[in-house]
């Protein structure tokens, strides 16, 4: 009983740990994004005369040009398809296809080391760039990149094999506790920040979704798990949860890479469909076939940038194993659209017949 009070006194303290959704920046520093990674140079981006300065070899070859030195006249030409771009240090004129342009700061030596206005060089390879000033981040986009190839999926399984009953709760209480209130909540309580990174930086928005909502609801789960378990957990501080919650979520295969894959889809130039491929599990849950309606196996994540919002849908089982295309709004309202195939083709194209209607 000592113990049970103890975890029902820390379950309380362990519902308050929830992880912040701010990004925490170190003053002054500047990072630069290309199509949504990081780009880690020798020598630090800085500020010169309110430009932001970078490496010059490292950003064009990153951007998939090649680049030649000239000592004599201090000279960079980089060359991308049919794309020729001449710098040269202290010099305010480039040219991009043997036309002039007149920079703010030109190329110049610091500490022996070439370095270039990280704007210039990226729209003159016909790249998008954005300056977010809260994380003193520059955000390159490139026209090649397609966004389907910056998402990666795995195809997740889960073996159920010797459950005894505790892992299909488990993951029957979790999945419907992200699905269906977490996830949607979380959207749209931080769209303005995400509607960014779904395009622009999806490692970012990944890690949103793994560590801020998916891990959070894992915690919350375990921890009243435990609370109400026969067995006893000792515990005297907050490291031994976390040791029991690893624990836990390993034995149960609980964390967030066994339970979902993402992929993406252009439906669009403004529109862009994040999918989340849940694990099949409700045919392995040993539970009614009651409990298992709900359980998604698509989760559909849309920006619309010309509309500037995010729509939240879901692929749901129902009753004798149909699956229902259904939608969560801002209100957190629940709203079904009827029976289609349990496939990731028949959910896109029929999100795509909703944004036409």
């Amino acid at each position: 009983m000592r113990g049970k009070r103890f975890i029902s006194i820390l379950l309380t303290l362990v519902m308050v740990i929830v992880v912040s959704t701010a990004m925490c920046f170190a003053e002054g520093e500047i990072k630069v994004l290309l199509d949504g990674e990081e780009l880690v140079f020798d020598v630090a981006p800085q500020l010169i005369n309110d430009r932001t300065m970078v490496p010059m070899r490292k950003i064009f070859e990153a951007m998939g040009a090649s680049v030649e030195w000239e000592d004599n006249t201090q000279t960079v030409t980089a060359v991308k398809g049919d794309i020729i771009v001449v710098m040269q240090i202290d010099n305010k004129v480039i040219k991009v296809n043997g036309k002039e342009i007149t920079l703010d700061v030109p190329p110049q030596l610091v500490s022996s080391r070439t370095l270039v206005p990280v704007r210039a060089v990226a729209e003159s390879l016909d790249a998008q760039v954005d300056w977010d000033e809260v994380s003193n981040t520059v955000i390159i986009t490139s026209t090649d990149k397609n966004i389907e190839d910056i998402y990666k999926h795995t195809n997740p399984t889960i073996d159920f094999s010797g459950d005894d009953g505790i892992m299909s709760e488990l993951h029957r209480g979790l999945r419907l506790l992200f699905e269906q209130e977490a996830l949607p909540k979380m959207l749209f309580e931080n769209s303005e920040k995400l509607k960014v990174s779904i395009v622009e930086q999806p490692e970012e928005f990944l890690t949103f979704v793994d560590n801020e909502v998916w891990s959070v609801c894992m915690n919350n789960l375990i921890v009243r798990y435990m609370a109400n378990s026969e067995e006893e957990y000792v515990i005297s501080s907050e490291d031994d949860i976390y040791k029991y919650i690893n624990e836990l979520s390993d034995k149960y295969h609980l964390h967030a890479y066994e339970n979902y894959d993402v992929d993406a889809v252009k439906l669009s130039d403004n529109q862009y469909l994040i999918l989340l491929n849940m694990a099949d599990i409700s045919d392995s849950l040993k539970v009614s076939d009651l409990d298992k309606m709900l359980i998604s196996s698509y989760i559909g994540i849309l920006y619309d940038s010309s509309a500037d919002c995010i729509y939240y849908y879901l692929l749901e089982k129902s009753i004798d194993d149909r699956y229902a295309l259904c939608s969560i709004n801002e209100s957190g309202e629940h709203f079904t659209y009827g029976f289609i195939n349990n496939t990731k083709k028949d959910f896109v194209e029929n999100i795509k017949l909703l944004l036409e209607d």
